[in-house]
């Protein structure tokens, strides 16, 4: 009897924090957003886990935001500093979110403050431990590589252009 060859397998990746650390990219935003916060009320947050505070926040905004996650950066700034004036963390993000907080940070210093939010949100993503080996060891196999994604397909290839890892796949697609 003959033995029967298969073909290489087709192999689907999915991009954001299998490949590349994206959740890695946030924190970092997130905690720079804290100390500049805490820059402009002159204000030290007391707890331990300073991510956690400020995750706390954002999902208590967009909880109540229609726009969900991708409610506006300041609504974040104005939570965070209401909680460093000592307000519950749920309060303060619903203070932000109905624009009745306490303190106050001046329109230019928000702004400044939000810019950089953004341009640390713009850096590219760390790599994932073992992806480039476990890439080639899929391409020395033959096999058939695809990104599924939720993520813009554009934004994928370039950060996969910029890691050095856009030659790996065959294809990309939203999901």
């Amino acid at each position: 009897m003959e033995a029967r060859r298969q073909a290489p397998a087709t192999v689907f990746l999915d991009a954001d924090n299998t490949l590349w650390d994206t959740d890695g990219v946030f924190a970092a935003a997130q905690l720079h957003l804290l100390a500049a916060v805490e820059s402009a009320t002159g204000r030290q947050s007391a707890v331990e886990d300073r991510l956690a505070l400020v995750r706390a926040a954002d999902q208590g905004i967009a909880e109540h935001h229609h726009a969900g996650l991708r409610y506006p950066p300041r609504l974040l700034i104005a939570a965070l500093a209401d909680a460093l004036h000592g307000e519950d963390v749920a309060r303060a993000a619903r203070l932000a979110f109905a624009g009745s907080g306490k303190a106050r940070i001046a329109e230019d210093v928000m702004g400044v403050i939000e810019a950089a939010y953004f341009s640390d949100l713009g850096h590219p993503p760390a790599i994932r431990p073992g992806v480039k080996a476990g890439l080639l060891a899929l391409d020395a196999a033959g096999c058939t590589v695809l990104i599924i994604t939720e993520a813009a397909r554009a934004k994928v290839e370039r950060t996969a252009e910029r890691l050095g890892l856009g030659t790996h796949f065959t294809r990309s697609s939203k999901v």
